[in-house]
C-alpha cells in the first residue's frame, strides 16, 4: 500500500508538472499567434502603401510621357513653321541631340543662355 501511495503521488506530481508545461506552451502558442496576426496586419498595410505609391509613380510617369510627347510635337511644329533651317531659333532651342557623346537621341531644350534641360525618352 505504501508503494502504491508513493506511485500515485509520483503520477500526481508528473501530471501537475505536465499541466504547468502545457499551460506555458499554450501561453507561448497564444503569444506566437498574436505576433503572427500583427505581422500579417503590418504586411497588409505595407502592401497597401506599396500599391498606392506604385499607382502614384505610374501616374507621374504618364504625365511625364504626355509632357514629353507635347514637347516633341511642339518642336516638330516649330521646326516646320521655321522651315527647319539649322540657324532658326527653333533649331537652337529645341532639338534632338544625337551627338557622339549622347547617341540615345535625348530631347534637349535651351532657353536663352540657360544650360539645356535634357529629357531622356520614357
Amino acid at each position: 500500500v505504501v508503494g502504491a501511495s508513493a506511485h500515485a503521488q509520483k503520477i500526481e506530481d508528473s501530471l501537475a508538472h505536465s499541466s504547468a508545461h502545457g499551460q506555458e506552451w499554450g501561453s507561448a502558442a497564444k503569444q506566437l499567434t498574436s505576433r503572427m496576426d500583427r505581422l500579417q496586419l503590418q504586411t497588409t498595410q505595407i502592401e497597401s502603401q506599396t500599391f498606392s505609391r506604385r499607382s502614384e509613380i505610374d501616374s507621374a510617369v504618364k504625365v511625364l510621357r504626355l509632357l514629353l510627347d507635347d514637347a516633341e510635337m511642339r518642336c516638330a511644329l516649330d521646326e516646320s513653321d521655321d522651315g527647319g533651317s539649322p540657324g532658326s531659333p527653333t533649331a537652337r532651342h529645341c532639338k534632338t541631340d544625337s551627338s557622339a557623346s549622347n547617341p540615345s537621341g535625348v530631347l534637349a531644350f535651351n532657353t536663352n543662355g540657360v544650360p539645356p534641360l535634357r529629357i531622356k525618352g520614357l
